[in-house]
């Protein structure tokens, strides 16, 4: 599934799609590391052998069709799900101590963070939702809202 967010849909089914993602499209390295973790094995063999990117951090459940299309960004969410796109310069991050539920954000599906925007804290980010550049936000986000802004607001709700 994370594969499709980087190549056009005719490219995805084949083997050779996959080894041109990975040797061409550095954040779908980093996706792919994230997903393989729970493989130790498997997990310290492709590290050894593709250069991981250092400029991304992913943590935290996150589900399918994770896209970054470029590098530089900060991803540490207690859960998120599918068709999370990040862009660049994004930070998702925590607050303070605690347990993940405690200091961490849960995204919902179908979520776009616009570029060196900020979103910390435990906050919850509706389904549909669209986070604007530069926006710092620190609280919840309702379903099919557009959010922008430092401090953050909500401009509209879109269907």
């Amino acid at each position: 599934m994370d594969l499709g967010r980087y190549l056009p849909k005719e490219k995805v089914a084949s083997y050779r799609s996959m080894i041109d993602a990975l040797s061409m499209v550095s954040p779908f390295r980093s996706v792919l590391e994230y997903r393989m973790r729970g493989d130790k094995l498997t997990h310290a063999y492709y590290c050894t052998v593709l250069h991981i990117p250092e400029t991304i951090e992913i943590s935290g459940m996150i589900g399918g069709g994770l896209y970054i299309p470029h590098m530089h960004c900060v991803i540490s969410v207690y859960k998120a799900g599918k068709n999370l796109s990040v862009l660049p310069g994004a930070v998702i991050g925590k607050s303070s101590r605690g347990t993940r539920s405690e200091t961490n954000a849960t995204i919902g599906d179908d979520v776009l963070i616009g570029a060196n925007a900020t979103v910390f804290g435990p906050v919850h980010i509706g389904d549909h939702v669209m986070i604007g550049a530069g926006a710092v936000v620190f609280g919840d986000v309702p379903d099919y809202a557009t959010a922008v802004g430092n401090p953050f607001r909500v401009l509209r709700k879109h269907a």
